[in-house]
């Protein structure tokens, strides 16, 4: 489920995305790490000019990232322990929509090993 807000999303203000993993009952379910992260957002805008792979971590590599949680761990990079750990099924994501039109935004989680995709429609309306 993608909680939107009240207001409207207009164009280049920061927002946070924030989805949330829910059972067919609609509880929220805990995440788990998927590739690394605890989520996964694309976002491209409806004409093909933009398009944005977006993390809770930001977007950095693979090898940064686990050498920042070795790190911060005190464990050695390659252990899996230097993982980012699972949080709630809440995931949110800053973002500014660099342009006004129509967007497509994939949100991947995974749950219980296993990984759900949604993908929700944005409009976004100029900055005034």
């Amino acid at each position: 489920m993608w909680r939107r807000g009240a207001g409207p999303i207009v164009e280049k203000e920061e927002r946070l995305l924030t989805f949330s993993a829910q059972d067919a009952s609609g509880s929220p379910v805990p995440i788990e790490p998927y590739m690394g992260m605890l989520g996964h957002v694309a976002v491209a805008h409806e004409d093909g000019s933009i398009f944005a792979h977006l993390h809770p971590a930001g977007s950095i590599s693979m090898a940064a990232l686990q050498k920042f949680a070795a790190k911060a761990h005190d464990v050695a990079a390659g252990d899996h322990a230097a993982h980012i750990t699972p949080a709630p099924g809440d995931l949110s994501i800053p973002y500014a929509f660099p342009k006004a039109g129509r967007y497509r935004i994939w949100v991947q989680m995974k749950h219980d090993g296993r990984v759900m995709t949604a993908a929700f429609d944005a409009d976004v309306r100029p900055a005034t």
